[in-house]
């Protein structure tokens, strides 16, 4: 009996003595760190794991990765698998967490139930009223000073395949974005895109927004040509740039193939998806029906490359006519064929000046 109240007494003084070191520091991710473990050890999980995912978001690969062994520890392994991503995007070469990620996301797999709060936990957020983000020190919006290399737009130093109308574009979606909404990527490749959304959320205030980039970067089939491609770079390229861009602490990597990512998305939780991955008629069209459930009414869901006759042409058209859907084209110069899909007699939300309805 002495044994237990000593050693309560100790975790009390330790967690105060946490706590005003917190107050004094409050952007310091060891003592946030520090200040959850003792919660947890103490038996006050709630709390505790309210430090860890403050002690998170500042954005400290080892952070993130003691998260996830907690997040294990307590039986949560689909939000450990999350924090495990995050770790390696933060730091690619982290010794741990790809093997850590590997092994809770088999372990969620085997036990979540699909319409479980548990399963929406992996990827939504990792606990109810997540804080804002913290940014780094300094963070300012992109210039967005355009340049080419070759057929790759420029901006910022990350290189990507857009045109300058989709810049404008990307970013006029990212706006639209309700506060604290729900914004799906799909295929990410360097992250210029991404980089572009994320900047815009932080730049509009939407520091609550849950932004995901949903790709197994391993490149395209028409990308296997690529350098980066053979050498396996592309997703620490994507990582590099998004960490240079100052806006990794928006961006949550999610490295799986998308079918298989929805899974962890209820119905009606997503305010946009943009699809931009799989570029062949079979995979466009899996990502729109995988995809398309997972809309919350009044969200939207638009895509890139629907050049007239091409394979993601074909594609959006068989799945609008499949669902009696209203199918809009933003020909060049307004974007490079970004479409969005809507019921009928459902007027979507801004995104361009010019855009064309598609003959049926």
């Amino acid at each position: 009996m002495k044994g237990r109240l000593a050693r309560r007494s100790v975790v009390e003084v330790a967690t105060l003595a946490a706590r005003g070191a917190v107050r004094a520091f409050p952007r310091v991710a060891g003592l946030r760190l520090l200040l959850g473990s003792v919660l947890l050890e103490g038996g006050r999980k709630v709390e505790g794991l309210r430090e860890l995912e403050l002690a998170f978001d500042l954005g400290r690969a080892e952070t993130a990765s003691v998260l996830g062994v907690a997040l294990r520890r307590l039986g949560r392994p689909a939000a450990a698998a999350r924090a495990f991503e995050r770790a390696l995007a933060l730091d690619p070469t982290h010794p741990t967490a790809a093997g850590e990620r590997d092994a809770c996301l088999a372990a969620a797999g085997a036990s979540l139930d699909p319409g479980g709060d548990e399963l929406a936990d992996l990827l939504a957020r990792l606990a109810p009223g997540r804080p804002p983000v913290f940014m780094e020190p300094g963070w300012r919006p992109w210039a967005l000073s355009l340049a080419f290399d070759g057929p790759m737009l420029v901006v910022e130093g990350v290189k990507g395949f857009l045109i300058p109308g989709d810049v404008e574009m990307l970013r006029r979606l990212a706006a639209w974005l309700p506060p604290g909404g729900t914004y799906v990527e799909i295929g990410s490749f360097m992250g210029l895109s991404s980089a572009l959304v994320a900047s815009t959320l932080v730049a509009v205030g939407n520091h609550e927004a849950r932004f995901y980039c949903v790709d197994t970067w391993e490149g395209s089939v028409e990308h296997q040509d690529l350098e980066v491609i053979q050498r396996k770079q592309l997703y620490h390229i994507f990582c590099d740039n998004i960490q240079s861009a100052g806006v990794a602490p928006m961006v949550r990597p999610v490295r799986m193939p998308s079918v298989e990512a929805v899974r962890f998305f209820p119905p009606a939780s997503v305010d946009l998806v943009f699809v931009d991955g799989d570029h062949t008629y079979e995979g466009c069209l899996a990502d729109l029906e995988a995809w398309w459930p997972t809309i919350k009414p009044g969200g939207r869901v638009l895509g890139h490359d629907c050049v007239p006759g091409e394979c993601v042409d074909r594609a959006v058209r068989a799945f609008a006519a499949r669902r009696g859907l209203e199918l809009e084209i933003h020909p060049p110069p307004a974007s490079h064929y970004i479409f969005e899909l809507h019921a009928r007699g459902v007027t979507p939300g801004p995104v361009a000046a010019q855009c064309v309805a598609a003959p049926q």
